[in-house]
């Protein structure tokens, strides 16, 4: 149960860090290829959001959780669908930016113009209402903080303070190691 709070913990911080990057970076998206990564950055806080929650409410072990969770890799829905039905509503609920068109991949200029463009090559509502829109990004990273917010409610784990003298070094250690082991699959694949 400690490596199962722990993979948690990082996939919830990834996606809180995720936020604050883009946070930072917003204030300088001149071009449509920053403004796309930073489309990207909320899309990568919303994938580690569910991860985290994936990880909380599965039955899974450790090891198969994150075996599972690596195999869904960006694929949004998919993680979705991985969830239980309540957590799938609260999903669809707290979540309503079609997400579906936003991928990994458009963090790359050339895919991003290519994605955004319109046939003609002029940047058109696809690109002006949403990428280019501050109202439009502010709403989408308001949901994933919504998200994020749900995901903390739902995790089991305590979280409590421990005194250095009561640190088992011993167990630390390996509880390191079961992470370390489960962490080199993604070597595997």
């Amino acid at each position: 149960m400690v490596i199962k709070k722990q993979l948690a913990e990082y996939f919830l911080t990834d996606s809180r860090d995720y936020l604050l990057r883009y946070k930072k970076l917003e204030e300088s998206a001149s071009h449509i290829g920053l403004r796309t990564k930073l489309v990207v950055e909320l899309m990568f806080s919303l994938e580690c959001a569910l991860k985290s929650l994936f990880i909380i409410e599965t039955d899974l072990q450790e090891k198969q959780a994150y075996e599972k969770i690596k195999k869904l890799s960006h694929n949004i829905g998919k993680i979705v669908e991985n969830l239980n039905e309540n957590s799938q509503s609260v999903f669809k609920t707290k979540v309503t930016i079609d997400f579906d068109n936003y991928k990994v991949f458009h963090r790359y200029i050339f895919e991003s113009e290519m994605a955004f463009r319109e046939e003609i090559g002029i940047l058109g509502s696809k690109y002006y209402d949403t990428i280019n829109n501050y109202s439009w990004r502010q709403s989408f990273y308001n949901q994933i903080e919504s998200f994020i917010q749900y995901v903390d409610s739902k995790n089991p784990f305590e979280i409590k303070t421990v005194s250095i003298s009561d640190i088992n070094i011993d167990e630390e250690i390996s509880n390191f190691k079961k992470l370390k082991e489960i962490l080199s699959l993604k070597n595997c694949h």
